[in-house]
């Protein structure tokens, strides 16, 4: 009696999570997400983070029912099956496989993680200033067009926690900066990793921000595409995900004891 009530209760939980308010659409849309903090993650085997709490509400306007899968990029690229990735770098390869949305989730500003003691620029003019340097990339990401093999040499990175990997390689002095698309994704891994902050600075970029964007398998209907689109712009119009974010990351600060600090 015991465990089939305590399956029961897991039955009703996933429900809560995953079925949203109002007249919903019968048909569930799978979405995917790949690892990517503090945007989404797994906690305990929960999808959780930034993106999943922002598509709840996405998905609470569009009245559609949804449940959240997490899979490898390498995995999501290659996908067979009908649904949504929750955030993708554009590419051209990428956009003969995907409908990407019109409005990003949000522009990631890319950096170079260096070590402090490092002799690298504060502001890098152009990438002719990094040429010769070993850098570090997380080889299925996205990556810059910039960030290429005729002016750097790669090292890069495959599987789990390539950040975190990646920053370790770099305080043992094995490359010179890791490279990341994503500023908060690095900031997000120095914030849980106290030891390390001191460690680092981050070294933007020399150029504009890129999108990362809501994006559909080939096969999901213009309907749904445009329910979507809608919504997202509604929800956008309410608070824009970088607030969400910002928000999210201001709660984790309070948590620790310490006021927010974007300064890195």
């Amino acid at each position: 009696m015991g465990s089939q009530m305590k399956i029961f209760r897991v039955v009703i939980f996933s429900i809560l999570i995953w079925n949203v308010p109002g007249r919903a659409d019968d048909s569930s849309l799978r979405t995917y997400f790949f690892e990517l903090a503090p945007h989404a993650y797994l906690t305990h085997g929960r999808p959780s983070g930034v993106a999943v709490d922002y598509y709840k509400l996405v998905m609470a306007d569009m009245k559609k029912k949804y449940q959240v899968e997490q899979q490898p990029l390498t995995r999501i690229i290659q996908i067979s099956d009908s649904g949504l990735v929750m955030y993708l770098g554009k590419n051209p390869e990428r956009e003969r496989k995907f409908h990407y949305n019109s409005a990003p989730l949000f522009l990631m500003q890319g950096v170079f993680a260096v070590r402090a003691d490092s002799n690298w620029q504060e502001n890098l003019k152009n990438f002719d200033d990094i040429g010769g340097r070993v850098i570090g990339v997380w080889a299925d990401g996205y990556r810059s067009p910039n960030i290429k093999g005729d002016k750097i040499k790669i090292f890069p990175f495959y599987g789990n926690d390539v950040i975190l990997r990646g920053l370790e390689v770099v305080k043992a002095k094995r490359i010179d900066a890791f490279y990341c698309p994503d500023i908060e994704a690095v900031r997000y891994v120095l914030l849980k990793n106290p030891s390390l902050k001191k460690q680092f600075r981050l070294v933007i970029l020399p150029e504009p921000p890129t999108g990362l964007y809501p994006a559909f398998t080939k096969d999901v209907d213009g309907d749904t595409r445009k329910k979507f689109a809608q919504a997202f712009e509604r929800v956008q119009k309410k608070q824009s995900y970088t607030a969400f974010l910002e928000n999210y990351l201001k709660k984790i600060n309070k948590k620790r004891g310490h006021e927010f600090d974007r300064g890195l």
